[in-house]
């Protein structure tokens, strides 16, 4: 719900900014509200996640890709991501989310992200996403890419990524003996 109004805001802005690549980097300018505090009076750290969100779907509308996923009944969804948070932001203070699409693999796009401001990095993150037809599965990349601008040769997914993406964690995180029954 805290996002809504933002959400919002960024599809009717996207619509009268101007065109872009997927290739191209997106920036996005804001200021940490109240309702983004926690209790140590700094930016909450889900809040930094949902920004990420609005930073991906603001490059996918203004690149023309959101409308083309729609129209085929694809669903981009969040199959891990990484965050490293450096440095609190604080209430009033203003940053940009820049969002770049980093590179595909066979069954995912990686867009690398970072909150900043002044040239000083609040957090960064790696987020892998997969696209999935409902009952169909995961759609080839090589299908998505048709709708896109020519990849750049530049833009290869670094391999600590690749290795990152590799290496899931393991399906079982917590100690079953500790859930209760009662």
């Amino acid at each position: 719900m805290k996002m809504l109004f933002r959400l919002f805001w960024l599809m009717l802005r996207a619509r009268h900014r101007p065109r872009t690549s997927v290739w191209d980097t997106h920036q996005l300018d804001y200021r940490v509200r109240f309702r983004d505090l926690d209790l140590l009076r700094h930016m909450n750290n889900g809040v930094y996640l949902a920004l990420l969100d609005l930073g991906r779907m603001d490059l996918t509308l203004r690149a023309g890709f959101w409308d083309q996923i729609r129209r085929h009944d694809i669903v981009p969804v969040v199959a891990n991501l990484t965050i490293r948070y450096r440095k609190p932001l604080k209430l009033g203070n203003r940053f940009q989310v820049e969002t770049r699409l980093a590179g595909v693999d066979d069954i995912s796009v990686f867009f690398e992200q970072r909150i900043h401001h002044g040239g000083v990095v609040y957090a960064e993150g790696v987020v892998r996403q997969r696209f999935l037809r409902p009952g169909a599965g995961t759609v080839p990349i090589d299908e998505l890419l048709q709708w896109v601008d020519p990849r750049p040769e530049d833009r290869v997914v670094a391999p600590w990524i690749l290795q990152w993406a590799a290496n899931p964690p393991p399906p079982k995180l917590l100690d079953d003996s500790v859930v209760s029954n009662r």
